[in-house]
């Protein structure tokens, strides 16, 4: 009942003139909907009314789901410029670089960020990546940095031990990927990596075991996909 839903956020927004909570609701909305510049419309109403890092981010999703990139890059520059010390937002953006593969975007606004926040654990996990991406030397330095920040999370051992592997230290690689699938099995991606790292090592019967126990991954077509190219290599 999306019409209802919308009369109800535009009753917050007049009950709660001083808030964004009722523009954030209705973008929300209207997203569901996957009307995108309405979606990006309410958001923006709302950032007028009070400014937050969950609301910008939202406007500048939204917007880039409108097809609008270049809006949504010089809102982007906007914002940045506007909120120096906004690292969330910064963080976003370098995620949202990973996901179009735009890895060298990705990298100067991680590296900016390890820069301010050096001991940003996460930050530090995704310049990894997108590091090697890259293939900088100096890859490993920063998931290693990453682990002993935070050790034992799953999403950090899975870079640094896929570093690993791409190093030629399958054995150390094998050991911190095993702990990763452990802490999260429903997890397919670290599973498939754990295959990888396998393969990589020349453990084909442990590979295809692995792969063997994930092959039933119901409608995830790219799960399965490179399960199968996987197994064929075998």
């Amino acid at each position: 009942k999306y019409s209802e839903a919308v009369d109800v956020a535009r009753t917050m927004q007049k009950q709660r003139p001083n808030e964004a909570i009722g523009y954030s609701f209705e973008g929300d909305i209207k997203g569901t909907q996957k009307e995108w510049e309405a979606a990006a419309a309410a958001y923006r109403a709302g950032l007028k009314v009070a400014e937050g890092t969950e609301l910008a981010i939202k406007l500048h999703a939204a917007t880039l789901a409108a097809s609008k990139t270049a809006e949504a890059a010089r809102f982007a520059d906007t914002w940045v410029k506007a909120h120096p010390k906004d690292t969330q937002f910064r963080f976003y953006l370098g995620g949202e670089a990973m996901g179009r593969k735009d890895y060298a975007a990705a990298e100067t606004l991680f590296l900016d960020l390890v820069r301010t926040q050096p001991e940003n654990a996460a930050a530090l996990n995704n310049l990894a990546w997108v590091s090697q991406q890259l293939r900088r030397e100096n890859a490993i330095n920063y998931a290693e940095k990453a682990n002993r920040l935070a050790p034992n999370q799953p999403a950090l051992m899975d870079t640094w031990a896929m570093l690993l592997s791409e190093k030629g230290q399958h054995a150390e690689a094998i050991e911190l990927q095993t702990k990763a699938s452990l802490a999260q099995p429903a997890n397919t991606g670290f599973k498939l990596n754990l295959a990888k790292i396998y393969l990589a090592a020349g453990e084909k019967g442990k590979a295809r075991a692995t792969l063997d126990s994930i092959e039933k991954v119901g409608d995830n077509t790219a799960a399965q996909e490179e399960i199968s190219t996987l197994l064929n290599k075998l």
